[in-house]
Order: structure tokens, then sequence, then C-alpha cells
């Protein structure tokens, strides 16, 4: 179990087309999740300075970008020193709520992946069961021999069996009209 969710972690991290040696809080930190696929959007200029101004603000984020340079011995800041100060000290006066809001530690962030992750191994896992139910059903109605099945692989294909029927049913009453 625990080599299967490694290796679905690992599939997804190669799918959103990080490296596994990155920091595991970069992928947090650009996607908060898989699930934030957005339509491709055309680059140019808004025309309306109203819009362009709004816009600009909703995307606007404050970034100081503080470096360890093992060569120089020092810090390198950017953008500035004092404009890193005033972003720290800008950030320290926010309320605490604010201040943790969107914050991850390493723990969180593999808590938070697993989670997910053994989420979407259940749905797989359920809709797998359904396939090889469907599967041995039509198997048995091609002239497999029941007797070599399971009671538990019985009990899944009279589910599928019955759920079928019933979608029969209700596409019969909608075609006759009730």
């Amino acid at each position: 179990m625990y080599l299967a969710k490694t290796w679905l972690l690992l599939y997804i991290l190669k799918q959103w087309k990080f490296k596994t040696s990155c920091s595991p809080i970069l992928p947090n930190l650009i996607l908060s999740s898989p699930s934030m696929a957005r339509k491709k959007v055309a680059l140019a200029k808004i025309a309306d300075d109203v819009r362009r101004k709004a816009t600009f603000m909703k995307r606007n984020v404050e970034v100081t970008v503080v470096l360890d340079n093992p060569y120089k011995g020092e810090q390198e800041v950017w953008p500035s020193i004092p404009d890193a100060t005033d972003t720290f000290l800008n950030f320290k006066s926010l309320p605490e709520s604010d201040r943790c809001k969107k914050m991850s530690d390493q723990e969180g962030f593999y808590k938070q992946s697993n989670a997910k992750l053994e989420e979407k191994l259940k749905k797989l896992e359920k809709e797998n069961k359904k396939i090889e139910a469907d599967i041995l059903m039509y198997q048995c109605l091609g002239g497999r021999n029941i007797a070599d099945l399971r009671i538990a692989d019985l009990d899944d294909i009279t589910k599928r069996i019955d759920l079928k029927a019933k979608a029969v049913e209700k596409r019969i009453n909608f075609l006759k009209g009730y």
C-alpha cells in the first residue's frame, strides 16, 4: 500500500512537471491543487484602464527574496534591503490569522498530499472494482462457468446487473413517456 501511494505521488509530481528532488513546499506554492487547471488565455493588453488596474491589483503580490550566497559569504536581497524590510514589517503588522492563512510546512504539505492521494486511490479502487465486475459479468454472459467464481465476485456481478437492469428500466420508462 505504501509503495502504491509513493508511486502515485511520484506520478502526480511528474504530471505537474516537477522534479522529485525539488522542495515539497514548491508544488503547494505554485498550485494549490491539481484540479486548478485553467483555460489558456491569450496574452494581450487590457484596453480598459479600470479593468487593467483591477486585474493588476488582484494579481499584485509583494515579494522579497533573501538568498544565502556561499561564494560571497553574505546574503543577497532582492529587490533591496529597505524594500525587504518594508515587506517584512507589512507582513508582521498583519493579524496572526491572516499571516498563517496560506502557510504550509513540510509535514502539513505531506499530510494534505497524502490525504488527497488516499482519496484518489479510493476512487480508483472503486472504479477498478466496477470494471472488474463488468468484465466478469460479460465473461459469464459469453459462456464462462460461474462455478469457479468467488462469492464476493458473484455479489459484485449481482450488484452490477441490478444497476444495469434499473438503468434499462429507467430508459424504457423515459421512452414510453412515464
